[in-house]
């Protein structure tokens, strides 16, 4: 695949980094098109604690989850 070759050559912290931005991309897309309750979606992008993927959302977006939704970015 060539997303993975592209990855090979990207240092170890940008890889990590977009895999974040990635997923908490996918997670907001989640949150402003469907109505999936949020530990579903939580456990979609690949998150087993809730909590957790509360606390690295709101880093990101500066805001929760719920509150993202909410605002129907």
């Amino acid at each position: 695949m060539i997303e993975e070759k592209i990855v090979v050559y990207l240092p170890n912290g940008l890889q990590a980094r977009i895999a974040k931005e990635f997923v908490h991309k996918a997670a907001a897309l989640y949150l402003s098109n469907s109505e999936l309750p949020i530990p579903d979606i939580a456990e979609e992008v690949g998150y087993s604690s809730l909590s957790f993927f509360y606390k690295k959302f709101n880093e990101i977006f500066f805001q929760t989850p719920k509150e993202y939704r909410d605002d129907k970015h």
